[in-house]
């Protein structure tokens, strides 16, 4: 009986070994098509920029100014965001968005601030973004009213500035000072 269940336990081993091997030859798989897809997808951004020369070449370093932000208003405890997460979270149209540059902080209040500066792949998309954005605020605002009146007072005076293909909302207490760095950066 103890004879059975060892060989019992070497055919269980082998067996998960053939199917993780198994599993790893279809990465390699993928990896062979994946060049292919890359070849494609540069001829595809190719004429975005294009489309929209005059924004490409001002080149706003958002993740630059995101780092000056948390370092002159000392954030020490707060979540990067990136792109995708930004999308997901603002719920926006993936396809809109060229690049972002993003982070949340603790701030001692029901609700973290917000900081998020993105670049649209065009002037429609880029308002689409501040609409949604004022329409974020509006629901810290509702939500903050009945327990939280300084975030409710925040969000009020928080700030969503679009100049160009670029957007930025800032919910937090350094919003004017944030704001006036952001339409710098971006001109």
């Amino acid at each position: 009986m103890k004879r059975f269940k060892s060989l019992a336990i070497v055919l269980l081993a082998l067996s998960l070994a053939l199917a993780l091997c198994a599993c790893g030859d279809k990465p390699e798989e993928a990896d062979t098509d994946a060049p292919e897809q890359n070849v494609t997808e540069p001829q595809d951004p190719g004429p975005e920029p294009a489309e929209d020369p005059g924004e490409q070449t001002q080149g706003a370093d958002l993740e630059a100014l995101k780092a000056q932000f948390i370092q002159d208003y000392q954030y020490s405890d707060y979540v990067d965001l990136d792109a995708a997460r930004v999308t997901a979270v603002y719920a926006l149209n993936a396809d809109q968005v060229v690049g972002a540059a993003a982070f949340n902080a603790s701030a001692g209040a029901a609700f973290p601030h917000e900081v998020v500066m993105i670049q649209a792949c065009d002037e429609q998309a880029a308002k689409a973004i501040e609409t949604s954005f004022y329409e974020h605020l509006d629901s810290i605002a509702m939500q903050a009213a009945s327990y939280d009146p300084e975030s409710e007072a925040l969000a009020k005076a928080s700030s969503v500035v679009t100049k160009g293909c670029y957007v930025g909302m800032f919910f937090t207490d350094h919003s004017a000072d944030m704001s006036t760095a952001f339409q710098a950066a971006v001109s």
